[in-house]
């Protein structure tokens, strides 16, 4: 049971309006299920944007390609950790 107005429907009501020439219903239930955290931290026009103008099939995948291109993640992140090498190591 989910409340009316939890985040995820109106996800959803965002994604059937938005990319419905992409997306099924049951597909933007799917994806909005996926990137919640994205649309918590209202980036859900972003994610959404992004799957509509894919060339591929609305799929999970998709999903996630734009929900990890979004906010402060849209640079990569950060730089890996430098792997040291200390003097007493072969």
């Amino acid at each position: 049971m989910v409340p009316p107005s939890s985040a995820d429907q109106k996800c959803e009501r965002t994604c059937r309006a938005r990319a419905s020439s992409v997306c099924s219903a049951d597909e933007c239930a799917k994806g909005c299920s996926l990137a919640l955290d994205r649309v918590v931290e209202h980036e859900t026009d972003t994610v959404i944007g992004c799957v509509a103008r894919s060339t591929r099939s609305c799929s999970i995948t998709v999903w996630a390609e734009c929900g990890v291109r979004v906010g402060p993640r849209l640079d990569g992140g950060p730089p890996a950790p430098v792997d040291e090498t200390f003097p007493d190591e072969d």
